[in-house]
């Protein structure tokens, strides 16, 4: 199978090339393919996105074959940092979240573009934006199931607005193993995962680092089961964590739902049970009457609980405050004790939550819910809101302006696009304004997340296009956060090996290879030249440069000789280098000119650079040496009483100077710089690794 992206570069190049594109009607046209054993690629190709994700099954086996071209005769193509002479690379050895890397240089400037290879089964995810305005930035951190029994998948994921992953791990496989991958309060990100501590059941929170990778877990205090639902982490380092914590009377089968506050010294500040609403349950043939499934801490510091047993939530005293002890339920909105009548926008009944998740409290003091909905009769009837309660199979999102002495609750909005989601589910107020709505759709499988305006429009949807329904992966909850690229890009040079060594004048090329990590997409991968001119030890540089401007720098350090050759007694060239009233630099210093410079500049035309230059022998014989001076003028003038290449015959430890002035003439253009390269070497037949260099650098001051 092959995963295919084409289309014309108008856009992924620097600004100055997309207007150059734009405007011209041969505008290099790009293709870009990836294949192999059961591989596909989303979205379609389009110069403006960068990143793709790659499908995969079993059969990859972590192989894929990458192909590119474009229609600039000139143009090159690297893979992972590396020119891909014929456009198509075959990529091996990959694990879930690699991605590899292509660069499409040509006339336009450079196109960058990423390839996530995916976990195998990983869906393959379709989004569609309907607005030409921007979408609230950041990345959608979910949890990705598809939740069946038979063969349950879950992956840890943090999506781009294409659905392409910028993080993706595997978790073992659980239908509910994992849940709420989110930013916290503290600005850490946290997940709960299954306890792995004897003895206690339920999940723990996991809090991770900038990579998304475990830092720490907490537990709640004394009891069993630590629920994974909701948590909340505070700068200061106090946790809140949520329990269903089976009844001490081991003759009763109910479930509480305990909300427990942990101190930064480890100690239990806080402590709340449902024990004395059982009675205000509508779900009474469950054990797990409560089911506390999201808490929030209120501007006043009151604690905002959700409670789908209850189709109720609950605003609980964190202190004593007007006439409330620590503990007592403020309010309730919702439920069979509801402190609100609940209207909507025109005055009529409202029948307020039912079964919801993910209550929170916005800045102007409303309240935003996922209403779900139920099956079962959990459900308030607008008709008759204290009589029994009835099924409702749609689900809304809702908010809520609460008038606390009046006793009404009014829904200020409600969004409701004729799906249901039975469990699970989730909203956030998004925006500088809180004016949008994220929203996490859960188990109702149509979409995974979406976005809508104030008006209950939606600019933004993601879905897994499954033809099946009952196979689509949805995630228990969809945060949005700005998740950073924490990962250094990988180089890997394969030569020159550290210590190589190779010939004076032979022609090596480095191999190796740049790749990254995290989101942000790699954007630069260079090399320095391998010089062999002349013998000695050099370094060489590989360094790569993601989006977020994360740097890795290889130096391998090489030796440059003569193979084969034993030099005779007699001269070793040595040459030092000074300008006039500065120090010398390059004695008993040989080989490259690259740590043997000096350099100067000069502001005008008219202006002088004296030099002076020493030539030794430090031999152990007496020697015939040759030097020479080089370098492209650039309008400069050179002159010199001595010629500007001879031979000189110097005894062990004798030496002679060489004189030169450098000349600004009004030939030199500002800003231009003479390289003045000066070699000192024996006669003797192959004495190349006997030599020595060294350097003189005049700029020409704008």
């Amino acid at each position: 199978m092959v995963g295919t992206l084409v289309g014309a570069l108008l856009a992924s190049v620097p600004d100055q090339a997309v207007a150059s594109a734009a405007t011209t009607d041969d505008a290099p046209v790009h293709t870009l393919t990836v294949s192999g054993d059961g591989v596909a690629a989303y979205p379609a190709y389009d110069p403006s996105v960068e990143r793709y994700g790659v499908t995969t099954t079993a059969a990859t086996g972590g192989t894929v074959i990458v192909t590119a071209s474009t229609s600039d005769p000139t143009g090159e193509i690297y893979v992972d940092g590396v020119l891909d002479a014929d456009g198509s690379a075959t990529v091996s050895g990959l694990a879930e979240g690699d991605e590899v890397s292509v660069f499409i240089v040509d006339a336009a400037g450079t196109a960058r573009h990423s390839l996530v290879y995916l976990p195998a089964g990983f869906p393959l995810l379709e989004s569609v934006t309907s607005t030409d305005g921007p979408l609230t930035p950041g990345q959608l951190m979910v949890t990705l199931t598809n939740f069946t029994s038979e063969n349950p998948v879950l992956y840890q994921t943090v999506l781009d607005r294409q659905g392409v992953p910028t993080h993706v791990q595997t978790l073992p496989a659980s239908i509910f193993g994992a849940l709420d991958l989110k930013q916290q309060p503290d600005g850490g990100f946290s997940i709960s995962k299954s306890t792995t501590t004897p003895g206690r059941t339920g999940q723990a929170l996991v809090q991770l680092d900038d990579e998304l990778q475990e830092v720490t877990r907490t537990e709640a205090v004394d009891l069993v089961n630590t629920d994974g639902h909701d948590s909340i982490v505070l700068p200061d380092g106090t946790v809140w964590l949520v329990s269903y914590e089976p009844d001490a009377d081991p003759e009763s089968a109910l479930v509480h739902s305990i909300i427990q506050r942990i101190d930064p010294d480890g100690s239990v500040g806080f402590e709340w049970t449902s024990a004395p609403y059982v009675d205000e349950t509508v779900t009474p043939e469950d054990p797990e009457y409560a089911h506390v499934n999201s808490i929030d801490l209120m501007a006043d510091g009151d604690l905002l609980a959700s409670f789908r047993g209850f189709s109720s939530v609950f605003k609980i005293a964190t202190s004593a405050h007007d006439g409330f002890e620590v503990g007592d339920v403020v309010w309730k909105l919702g439920g069979l004790d509801s402190t609100f009548a609940i209207e909507d926008a025109e005055g009529a009944t409202d029948s307020g939550p039912c079964a919801q998740h993910t209550a929170r409290e916005l800045g102007d003091g409303s309240i935003l819910l996922f209403d779900n909905g139920s099956v079962t009769p959990m459900c308030a009837d607008p008709a008759d809101p204290d009589g029994d309660r009835v099924a409702r199979i749609d689900t809304r999102i809702l908010r809520f302006a609460l008038d606390e002495e009046t006793g009404t609750a009014v829904v200020q909005s409600s969004y409701a696009p004729g799906r249901f989601a039975q469990f699970a589910g989730s909203t956030q107020a998004v925006g500088p304004e809180e004016d949008r709505t994220l929203i996490g759709w859960a188990f109702s499988r149509e979409e995974i997340a979406s976005e809508i305006d104030a008006d209950g429009q939606e600019l933004w949807r993601l879905r897994d296009p499954d033809p099946a329904p009952e196979q689509r992966y949805f995630s228990y909850r969809t945060h949005l956060a700005e998740v950073p690229d924490a990962t250094d890009p990988e180089v890997v040079v394969e030569s020159p090996a550290p210590g190589e060594v190779f010939r004076v004048g032979e022609d090596v090329e480095a191999s190796y290879s740049c790749t990254d990590r995290g989101g942000s997409s790699l954007q630069t991968c260079s090399v320095g030249e391998i010089d062999t001119s002349l013998p000695g030890s050099y370094d060489v540089e590989v360094a790569a440069t993601d989006g977020a401007g994360n740097t890795t720098t290889v130096t391998r350090t090489y030796e440059v000789e003569y193979n084969g050759y034993t030099p005779p007694r007699g001269g070793r060239a040595d040459a030092w280098v000074k300008l006039k009233g500065g120090a010398w630099v390059g004695r008993d210093v040989y080989g490259s000119s690259r740590t043997q410079r000096v350099t100067t500049s000069l502001p005008r035309p008219g202006r002088a650079q004296a030099v002076r230059i020493r030539l030794e022998n430090d031999g152990d014989g007496p020697s015939s040496l040759f030097y020479g001076v080089s370098g492209k003028l650039r309008g400069f003038r050179v002159k010199s009483p001595s010629p500007l290449g001879d031979d000189v015959y110097l005894e062990p430890g004798e030496r002679t100077t060489l004189r030169l002035t450098v000349v600004r003439t009004r030939k030199v253009k500002p800003g231009a710089t003479l390289r003045l390269t000066v070699l000192l070497k024996p006669n003797e037949a192959e004495a190349w690794n006997l030599a020595d260099e060294v350097m003189v650098r005049v700029r020409a001051r704008r």
